[in-house]
């Protein structure tokens, strides 16, 4: 399935490693939204190292571990969703991924490599689970627009080097909250509704899943061969209390 977004067109793909996409010889012009296959348990070490053609990943709930360098230099992935059967990210897993805004890490996450998110430049908020108990450092080095991060109290009492070269963060001396559900809820918040994001909720390819969201109070996330990631139930919610139909233009 393809549709065009902006002046590219996106290819939804089924692919395990950056070999099923070069297999593809896709033009310049193509971008991957990718689904990697049910019943995978691993991401290997990298998978899609430097896949610039990557704009968006679904992750089934099998998978258990992201693994180092996995994802590394996808420049323009922009939203991925981490399933909540993942135990560990691995060292560097989505370094320079610089067009992510936001992450979210599920409460079965216990382990954080060395570098996991360093260089995500455009990324601005993240939140990590009460279940993380060993980050490895500079998990979220050189994060220029980082500024707000829901974080378990041992990580928020002392930050260590998890945030250097963050400036918005004073390198982990502020902007750090405790996680409860309102927090995670203003990280996806941040996610969803942040002036850069904004964009990709309003485009047409969307509209029609937006409006059935909205009119039937429910998440459209089983949707065959959708080209956009699922969206959470929190958002969902939000969605219904900020959007309204006559936003998106006309049917």
């Amino acid at each position: 399935m393809m549709a065009t977004v902006d002046e590219y067109v996106i290819m939804n793909i089924e692919a395990e490693s950056k070999a099923d996409l070069d297999r593809e010889e896709a033009g310049d012009n193509v971008r991957f939204a990718v689904r990697i296959p049910h019943g995978t348990t691993e991401i290997e070490e990298d998978a899609f190292h430097s896949s610039k053609k990557v704009v968006s990943v679904e992750l089934p709930g099998t998978i258990k571990s992201i693994g180092d360098r996995a994802f590394y230099g996808c420049s323009n992935l922009t939203a991925i969703t981490i399933p909540p059967s993942v135990t560990a990210i691995g060292n560097v897993a989505f370094n320079h991924c610089r067009s992510l805004t936001t992450i979210t890490i599920p409460p079965s996450v216990t382990w954080i490599g060395y570098h996991a998110f360093g260089n995500c430049t455009n990324l601005i908020s993240a939140a990590i689970p009460d279940s993380v108990v060993s980050v490895q450092r500079n998990a979220f080095n050189d994060c220029e627009n980082l500024q707000y991060v829901a974080a378990p109290a041992h990580i928020v009492n002392n930050p260590g080097g998890m945030f250097t070269n963050c400036p918005k963060l004073d390198n982990g001396q502020k902007g750090i909250v405790l996680t409860t559900p309102a927090t995670r809820l203003q990280v996806l918040r941040l996610q969803y509704f942040h002036p850069s994001t904004m964009s990709c909720l309003f485009r047409p390819e969307q509209r029609d899943f937006l409006i059935n969201l909205m009119m039937i109070g429910d998440r459209i996330n089983s949707v065959a061969n959708s080209l956009f990631p699922s969206i959470p139930r929190e958002v969902m919610v939000l969605i219904l209390q900020q959007l309204r139909v006559h936003d998106l233009g006309p049917c």
